[in-house]
């Protein structure tokens, strides 16, 4: 799953408003808008031709993508609940413009589950400046907290704290897993159904897995160099 925001508007791309021409500049009564003033309205900046045999409208600033029209499925109908950023997130990611829902992968991962299980079955790759509204656009909600997503990063750790400490043996470390998931397992018997609890323990043996499985998946250097040229 990648997580991406903002872009230029639908109609300044493929859904050509020639009302908007008519009425540029004026003002509408009664819109409420963010700082203030919402100004006068604004037509798109581009012209529009249509092309391929489905007549497809298509801005100038895309003249190449526009060959292939006749390919694409163009999806006009989406809107959002709310002009405001985080909330449209969540609607994109959730259903939902409030948080404490679960996001699309972890309903995928949830009810699909995965042939790997040495890798998270549900990857997020953000955009490096953050998104709006956090974690909640791929949590889990009220389903059990192994099914929310995993934070891949760029750089060279996209994984956070995923290699143990250098005076801890694998020896040492499976026995202090092996304790921890002993404590945990009979803290979960007197409470029973908590997602909270479970969590955790496929969490931690996950990512003890993760420690080679997750290593590997992410080195792109070992990569073909005809991987690597498309």
């Amino acid at each position: 799953m990648a997580i991406q925001e903002g872009g230029p508007s639908g109609f300044d791309l493929f859904d050509p408003k020639p009302k908007l021409a008519d009425l540029a500049s004026k003002r509408i009564d009664g819109v409420n808008a963010f700082f203030g003033s919402s100004g006068g309205i604004m037509p798109s900046p581009y012209a529009f031709t249509q092309y391929g045999k489905s007549g497809m409208w298509v801005c100038e600033r895309f003249l190449h993508l526009a060959q292939c029209v006749d390919d694409i499925a163009f999806i006009r109908s989406c809107h959002a609940e709310s002009n405001s950023h985080a909330p449209a997130m969540y609607q994109m990611n959730t259903g939902s413009t409030r948080p404490g829902f679960p996001s699309a992968g972890a309903w995928t991962t949830y009810g699909l589950g995965s042939e790997n299980q040495n890798l998270p079955g549900f990857v997020v790759m953000p955009k490096q400046e953050g998104i709006k509204g956090g974690a909640a656009n791929w949590g889990a909600g009220f389903l059990p907290g192994a099914f929310q997503g995993t934070l891949f990063r760029s750089g060279t750790s996209p994984i956070l704290n995923l290699k143990r400490s250098a005076d801890l043996s694998d020896s040492q470390q499976r026995s202090q897993l092996d304790f921890q998931k002993a404590m945990n397992e009979e803290h979960l018997k007197q409470h029973t159904g908590e997602s909270d609890l479970e969590a955790p323990i496929s969490s931690f043996e996950l990512a003890y897995r993760m420690q080679v499985e997750a290593t590997d998946a992410v080195d792109l250097s070992k990569e073909t160099v005809g991987t690597k040229s498309l």
